[in-house]
């Protein structure tokens, strides 16, 4: 049996910033390692076609996932026309400045 398809990639949705957030009910239930930081996505989302994602997300240069099955793809169905404040599904850790004495 043989099987032929075909398909096309549109370009990638360019990020128009990050931001980060304080999730509130992590921070309370967080032990001594301070994973409570959100990373924030803000991006445009063209109508014109259906588009489809997939995330991968990474902390410290190694893929993050709890699970070899977590993966983050969904289509744009219930993002209208933006990715506003699109939450990773990983907490991160507070960067310190190192400071000079």
């Amino acid at each position: 049996m043989d099987f032929t398809a075909i398909d096309s990639m549109v370009r990638v949705t360019p990020i128009d910033s990050l931001g980060t957030q304080i999730n509130e009910h992590e921070r309370a239930n967080a032990g001594s390692d301070s994973l409570y930081w959100e990373v924030l996505l803000y991006a445009r989302e063209p109508q014109e076609v259906k588009n489809y994602y997939l995330f991968n997300f990474y902390r410290n240069g190694q893929l993050a996932r709890d699970n070899i099955m977590d993966i983050y793809a969904f289509d744009d169905t219930a993002l209208g026309g933006s990715l506003d404040r699109l939450a990773s599904p990983f907490f991160m850790q507070e960067e310190i400045p190192l400071r000079w004495k």
